[in-house]
């Protein structure tokens, strides 16, 4: 992240997930989208990346729980993002479900491809996708990589064939976290809580408006407020956003997705 690590003398809301819609082609049985779709109007997303970037925004996800290629508008929404001087980071399965992705990469600054078995998406059309990307990479400030849940051959010989103009593409093997009681293939996070500065420069906005903290509270447990009510400056400087940064500085974890948080950062 170009923010992890940055030092804070007081929060600055920087990044931004904004999703523009949950909808993803594929029915992956460990994905925590919502069981009802949801879409936010074109003009409500406009607003909203115009308003995070006059506010002093530099990088954005058009996206949260779906599949940005999925989304017809996807193309709009990227190169609007692009205008509105923001650098866009993309996650995706590397599918093209309406033929757009070509006209989307050049609005693209960072993008991770999710390409593992628990996917199914380890097939030539994913390939194809991931050369796109590199080709029109070259031509811009364009980051690739590669993320898979377990290690496979053909994917890792792909990305350090050194083909396609590039030495290699990063490509990183990571468990998933545990979700559930009953989830038995995936990892189980050990070692010391560490402080969360995600609430010092990072927010989440759904498609039905509803901010959280955090990109792994899927459930919106830690809510903060909705970009319906109020602005983005006023719910990132706002109390439910100031108590969670004071919760975490004393280590006090006021929620079940807190307490047991998924996400690798968290932890020593």
């Amino acid at each position: 992240m170009l923010h992890e690590n940055k030092t804070f003398t007081e929060p600055k809301l920087l990044h931004l997930d904004l999703e523009t819609s949950s909808i993803c082609n594929f029915s992956c049985n460990f994905c925590p989208r919502p069981k009802e779709n949801g879409t936010m109007p074109i003009e409500d997303i406009k607003c909203i990346i115009k308003e995070f970037a006059y506010q002093g925004g530099e990088t954005i996800k058009p996206f949260w729980r779906g599949e940005i290629f999925a989304d017809k508008r996807a193309v709009e929404i990227l190169k609007y993002a692009k205008e509105c001087g923001l650098k866009v980071m993309i996650n995706s399965n590397a599918s093209d479900p309406h033929g757009i992705y070509k006209d989307c990469l050049p609005f693209i600054d960072w993008i991770s491809f999710s390409i593992d078995e628990q996917h199914n998406n380890i097939n030539n059309e994913t390939k194809h996708n991931v050369c796109s990307a590199l080709n029109f990479s070259k031509y811009g400030a364009k980051e690739v990589e590669i993320q898979a849940s377990k290690q496979n051959d053909f994917v890792e010989d792909f990305c350090l064939s050194g083909d396609y103009h590039f030495e290699s593409i990063p490509y990183k093997v990571d468990l998933p976290t545990k979700r559930s009681d009953t989830d038995n293939e995936s990892e189980v996070i050990t070692g010391e809580r560490k402080y969360c500065g995600f609430p010092d420069w990072r927010m989440i906005v759904a498609c039905n408006g509803d901010c959280t903290i955090c990109c792994v509270d899927w459930d919106m447990q830690n809510l903060v407020g909705n970009v319906y009510k109020n602005s983005l400056t006023e719910i990132f400087n706002g109390r439910a956003m100031q108590e969670f940064r004071d919760y975490m500085k004393d280590n006090i974890f006021a929620t079940d997705i807190c307490k047991h948080c998924p996400s690798r950062s968290a932890y020593v």
